[in-house]
């Protein structure tokens, strides 16, 4: 069962992630001391499934891991599911309308692009002008960009959403991201493999979920490396 003390702390890391939200839409910038003390408030009352649920869902160890291997990092704004379709006499937009937005930086603001491929939780899968509206998970792994014929612009995504809206536009809120260039090899393989050293010292479970999804990202970062 799920005893009081647990829906106790989920309750309190709600209310304090919906006010650090709602602050960092109107560009505040940073964690408070409250949001974190009720995390870890909520962490020791989970089993290790639900910590490394929760721990997926803040991204804060795919965030460290995509910012140390990162040599340059490149507010957030967001459209309402409330926002009207288009009507029907308008058709489909000829371009789809791109916020790329990372906590310190908003990459593309209203941006016309041809097509994004995104890194969803299920597998990747591609946004065209009119795509059904979405919600997806995403998964570490790269994002491209077309933003013309030919003119594709790829970055590393650790974690983070993608609203694909009824008018073409699509949001994709990242916990960190970078360009692919700036990914930087020799740091990924060193981070890499002491996320795995990490992982095999490891004994308590919250130890090896984080270590887990240290491994996760730095194992996806190679592969988008091997892959450029």
């Amino acid at each position: 069962g799920i005893n009081a003390e647990y829906m106790e702390a989920v309750v309190s890391t709600q209310s304090t992630w919906k006010q650090w939200y709602q602050r960092r839409v109107h560009g505040s910038s940073g964690i408070n001391a409250e949001y974190m003390e009720a995390v870890v408030s909520t962490q020791s009352t989970w089993g290790p499934q639900r910590l490394i649920m929760l721990a997926r869902r803040l991204g804060t160890v795919a965030r460290s891991a995509a910012m140390r291997a990162s040599t340059r990092l490149a507010a957030t704004q967001r459209r309402s599911f409330a926002d009207e379709a288009p009507k029907a006499s308008q058709g489909i937009p000829s371009k789809l309308t791109l916020n790329l937005l990372a906590p310190h930086q908003a990459i593309f603001k209203a941006q016309e692009v041809d097509q994004v491929i995104i890194p969803g939780a299920d597998g990747m899968f591609g946004v065209l002008p009119g795509h059904v509206p979405t919600i997806s998970e995403l998964k570490p792994g790269v994002l491209e960009v077309t933003t013309a014929p030919g003119e594709i612009t790829k970055y590393f995504i650790s974690s983070g959403f993608a609203f694909a809206h009824a008018d073409s536009t699509l949001d994709v809120c990242g916990i960190e991201i970078v360009k692919l260039e700036d990914l930087d090899a020799s740091l990924v393989s060193s981070g890499k493999t002491e996320a795995e050293a990490a992982l095999g010292r490891a004994t308590e479970e919250v130890e090896k979920a984080k270590a887990q999804i240290a491994v996760e990202v730095y194992t996806a970062m190679t592969e988008a490396l091997n892959a450029k």
